[in-house]
């Protein structure tokens, strides 16, 4: 299954004012850790940056690019003359988390068929194009669910591709060693989630977020970006 938005669900903030947020708790960590003068829109500014020249210089792996978190956050810190802080890349980690999870809720409903999958014998497998690595993810999903969920994850990030070029779905399926009529997948996005994997011959769900979340979440995607452009 999908992660985010499906397994986990996201309020209907959109992802840039997320990451606006973030920046803003990670620069005023990093000001009092090292004594830094950073704004939250220029260190906001400096990841969107960071993210674009990350994932356009990755190499194309199975027609895919795939850029990690430590790479976006390696390139801000050397920018900022911090590529040697350990300790302030541990801390940005840890904030970044932190929000995932706040922002976070299960979905319960398909946590349920979860248990009985892994009951009957079932493997259970998270599928992300995601920039967090698989075990910052297992735990994400751990943690939000209060208990060891006992699922596997599979990352892009960690692989270098993800499920729209169908890479991600052949890794599992040689992982595990089966045919892909032996896989049933579900998420939340049309392409991904569920045209890539029918294709490829599994047996493929769509679970879409509703209507009024998507009308919300593009009112203020549309809100965020015209305030953006007056900084």
């Amino acid at each position: 299954m999908d992660v985010f938005d499906t397994l986990l669900l996201r309020d209907t903030s959109p992802e840039p004012a997320r990451f606006k947020k973030i920046s803003e708790l990670q620069a005023k960590a990093l000001n009092q850790k090292l004594g830094l003068r950073l704004t939250s829109t220029d260190f906001y500014l400096l990841r969107r940056e960071a993210a674009r020249v990350a994932y356009g210089t990755r190499r194309v792996r199975n027609g895919g690019r795939e850029a990690t978190w430590l790479e976006i956050f390696g390139l801000m810190f050397k920018a900022m003359g911090l590529e040697h802080s350990k300790d302030a890349l541990e801390l940005c980690a840890a904030i970044e988390l932190r929000f995932e999870k706040e922002s976070l809720t299960l979905n319960t409903a398909l946590c349920r068929q979860l248990d009985v999958a892994l009951q009957l014998g079932k493997h259970v497998v998270c599928l992300s194009d995601m920039y967090l690595s698989s075990e910052q993810i297992r735990k994400l999903i751990d943690e939000v669910a209060g208990q060891e969920l006992g699922v596997k994850v599979y990352s892009s990030a960690d692989f270098g591709f993800g499920k729209g070029s169908g890479a991600l779905f052949h890794r599992l399926a040689e992982d595990y060693a089966v045919d892909f009529s032996a896989i049933f997948h579900c998420g939340d996005n049309y392409f991904a989630d569920f045209q890539v994997p029918h294709s490829l011959g599994i047996r493929a769900c769509l679970l879409p977020r509703s209507m009024t979340w998507r009308f919300m979440r593009k009112a203020k995607c549309y809100y965020f970006n015209r305030r953006l452009q007056v900084l």
